[in-house]
C-alpha cells in the first residue's frame, strides 16, 4: 500500500462502502449498503456463525461483520499513529514516504512532541502498522496450532457442555431434508457390498468391542471381521498385522474402527450408501457435538448429509474405497499415528479425489483421546513421516471445508 493510498483509505472510515477505494491488487470485497459506525462495537462471531447455522442471518450479515473487522484495524491503526507523544521509528518505508522534520528530544512534553509530528508521519506509521497487518502468515503446524486436540479453539454452542442439545436441534432440521427422509428406501435398492472391518482387540476392553461388532453386523451388507492381538506396535502396525496375507480384491469398502464408539440402528447401510453417492474415497462418519472429537472439521455440518474436506482424521472410524487401497495400504508403520491422516489429505489432493464427512450418520467417541504418550514424541514422528512423503502440514489449509451436500 503506497503512502498517497494511506490518506484517502483511512479518512474513509465510517463513509459507506460504496464510496471506499482501494487501488492495486488485493482490493477488498466491499458491500455497498454496509455502512462502518464511528464507535466500533465487540464483533460477535460466535453468535453470527450460531446464528448462521440455524438459518437466522444470511450471508450479507455476516460479510458485513467480517468487513467491519477490517476496517476496524485500519481505524486502529490510525487511532494508534495519532496518540499523543507517538514517535514512529524510521524503517524502510521512510525512503518511500520521502524526508521528515526533525523529531523532538525524548524528554520534551508530550503536547510539544506530538505537535512537532506533520500528517506525513502519522500517514508513514499507519503504512507501517498496514504493512505488518498484511503480511502473510508463517504456516500453522496441525499438531501445535490449537486447531485440534484438548487445545481446540470451538465456538461456545459447539462444545461438549452444550453438545445434546445441540444435536436435538441439529436432528430435528435434518428429519426435515426430504433427501435424508428417503434414505430407507434407497439403501434398499443399493447393491450389497462386501465390506472388512478391522480393529484392535484390547483384552480390557473386549465387551465394548464385541457390541460394537455385533451392531455393525446388523446390515444387508457382508461383513467380514479382522481383528488384531494388542502386541507392543502401533494402532495401525497392528491393522497391518491384521490384514497381512489377506486378499482385499474381493472387498468393496476397508473400514478401521475403535472400540469406544457408539451409532444409531441402520448406521452401516445408509453410512455406505451416502459414501457412494457423494463419491468419496476416504471417509469417516461426523462427531456427534456430545463426542469426544479433536478437530471442528469433523463435527456434523447444519442440514447435511455429507460435507466434502481435505482431511478425514485416523479415528474413531474411517472407511477406504477399493479404489484407494493401492495408494494407502499398507499403512506407514508409525507408533502413534500422529500424521498418517495428514498423509491420506496429501494422497487425495495428488489423486483428484474427494474425502470427506458422512452428517447423515454421525457417531459418539466414547472417550476422550488419550495423550499419556509424550506429544513431542508423537510430533516428531509425524514431522518426519510427512516430510518422508512430502505431505503438507500447514492447518488453514486443512481443516477447510470445501462443499456442504444437502441432497443425493
Amino acid at each position: 500500500m503506497t503512502p498517497d493510498v494511506v490518506p484517502q483509505f483511512l479518512s474513509s472510515v465510517g463513509r459507506p462502502f460504496a464510496a471506499r477505494t482501494l487501488p492495486g491488487p488485493g482490493r477488498l470485497p466491499f458491500n455497498a449498503g454496509a455502512t462502518i459506525p464511528s464507535a466500533h462495537p465487540r464483533d460477535r462471531s460466535d453468535a453470527f456463525s450460531l446464528a448462521s447455522a440455524l438459518g437466522f442471518v444470511g450471508v450479507a450479515g455476516i460479510q458485513r461483520a467480517q468487513l467491519t473487522r477490517q476496517a476496524d484495524a485500519f481505524h486502529r491503526a490510525k487511532q494508534f499513529s495519532e496518540a499523543p507523544g507517538f514517535t514512529p521509528a524510521r524503517t524502510t518505508s521512510d525512503a518511500v514516504c520521502g524526508s521528515r522534520q526533525a523529531l523532538p528530544c525524548r524528554q520534551a512534553p508530550p503536547h510539544e512532541r506530538n505537535a512537532a509530528l506533520s500528517s506525513q508521519d502519522r500517514h508513514a506509521a499507519a503504512c507501517r502498522l498496514v504493512e505488518r497487518m498484511t503480511e502473510p502468515a508463517p504456516p500453522q503446524s496441525l499438531f501445535t496450532s490449537g486447531y485440534g486436540g484438548r487445545q481446540a479453539r470451538r465456538r461456545h454452542w459447539r462444545s461438549r457442555h452444550h453438545g445434546r442439545t445441540v444435536d436435538r436441534l441439529f436432528d430435528l432440521r435434518l428429519h426435515l431434508n426430504g433427501s435424508f427422509r428417503k434414505l430407507p428406501a434407497l439403501v434398499a435398492q443399493m447393491p450389497r457390498r462386501r465390506v472388512l472391518v478391522t480393529s484392535v482387540d484390547v483384552p480390557a476392553r473386549r465387551a465394548g468391542l464385541d457390541a460394537m461388532l455385533t451392531a455393525l453386523r446388523r446390515t444387508r451388507h457382508d461383513v467380514t471381521v479382522q481383528l488384531a492381538p494388542l502386541g507392543n506396535r502401533g494402532k495401525f502396525e497392528n491393522i497391518n498385522v491384521a490384514m497381512a496375507g489377506m486378499p482385499l480384491d474381493g472387498f468393496e469398502w476397508l473400514i478401521v474402527v475403535d472400540d469406544d464408539i457408539s451409532f444409531r440402528e441402520g448406521f452401516l447401510d445408509q453410512f455406505l450408501f451416502v459414501a457412494e453417492a457423494v463419491r468419496f474415497r476416504i471417509c469417516q462418519p461426523a462427531h456427534l457435538f456430545h463426542s469426544y472429537t479433536s478437530w471442528q472439521v469433523t463435527q456434523r455440518a447444519w442440514n447435511s448429509l455429507a460435507h466434502a474436506t481435505r482431511f478425514v482424521e485416523c479415528g474413531p472410524m474411517t472407511a477406504f474405497h477399493h479404489s484407494v487401497f493401492a495408494d494407502c495400504l499398507p499403512f506407514p508403520e508409525t507408533r502413534w499415528a500422529w500424521g498418517i491422516d495428514v498423509l491420506w489429505s496429501e494422497i487425495a489432493r495428488r489423486g483428484g479425489f474427494e474425502i470427506g464427512v458422512i452428517d447423515a450418520t454421525p457417531v459418539e467417541h466414547l472417550r476422550e483421546v488419550a495423550d499419556s504418550y509424550g506429544r513431542e514424541n508423537a510430533i516428531s514422528e509425524a514431522d518426519d513421516l510427512l516430510e518422508r512423503f512430502g505431505a503438507g502440514r500447514d492447518a488453514r489449509d486443512l481443516m477447510v471445508t470445501d462443499r456442504v451436500i444437502r441432497h443425493v
